[in-house]
């Protein structure tokens, strides 16, 4: 199987923030972690950029030296006319770079972000599996969670069952991160996945399904001791 360059980015859409101000994130993102550590699990290459925490000018360089085959792009709906347009400023410049999206976004309005974006690929629903079945090369009409281009169609394909077990999951790999640029010293423990209420404001039964699940006990103590013995306190 090839090994792939898989490069992932948490865009900004409020604008350049640095350590210190009020709109500085307060912690790495969950979702492109738990999806960095299945990439890296399946043997591929892996670089980030949280665009909360560093600059343009610093992802600019990143890409220059990782050269990346694939741009996976995590957002929700707030801003997310400037995503598209962040998303074509990439393909601009890295035309040869595939570039898949997901979140809540992608999986709330599916082929409508395809269709409205410049994005090769989109993921809806829990994204593990269904990117590490893209970069295995398995057929795209096979690949259930995928919303592709084929020619000038854009296929939906059928939602991926969610994982019922989150203890196979590899822990998220919030290592990768720019840990000391953020406003708190934390480590997000994701305990469960899905809820089974239906509240209109929120996204995560589409996103996340009803069916509430949960880690074991052992596996969610195992993750908060070892980055205890990093010196985390902070599991929120």
């Amino acid at each position: 199987m090839k090994k792939y360059n898989v490069f992932f980015i948490l865009p900004n859409v409020l604008g350049d923030t640095t350590l210190g101000t009020l709109n500085a994130a307060t912690g790495p993102p969950t979702g492109l972690a738990y999806l960095a550590a299945m990439v890296l699990e399946k043997g591929h290459n892996v670089e980030v950029c949280d665009r909360r925490v560093e600059t343009e000018e610093e992802m600019h360089e990143k890409i220059k030296n990782f050269n990346p085959d694939y741009f996976c792009i995590s957002f929700m709906s707030f801003g997310y006319k400037k995503i598209y347009e962040f998303i074509k400023n990439l393909k601009e410049k890295y035309p040869e770079v595939k570039v898949v999206i997901g979140g809540p976004h992608a999986s709330l309005f599916l082929k409508k972000t395809v269709e409205e974006s410049e994005a090769d690929f989109a993921v809806h629903g829990e994204g593990e599996i269904t990117l590490a079945e893209l970069l295995s090369g398995e057929d795209l009409k096979d690949i259930k969670g995928l919303v592709w281009k084929n020619g000038k169609e854009v296929v939906v394909n059928l939602p991926k069952e969610f994982n019922e077990n989150l203890d196979e999951l590899p822990f998220p790999r919030y290592d990768i991160f720019p840990l000391d640029r953020y406003t708190d010293k934390k480590i997000p423990i994701v305990s469960s996945r899905g809820c089974p209420h239906s509240c209109i404001f929120c996204e995560i039964p589409k996103f996340a399904g009803k069916l509430l699940r949960h880690r074991s006990a052992k596996n969610v103590v195992d993750e908060m001791e070892y980055w205890y013995k990093k010196g985390y306190t902070y599991f929120p």
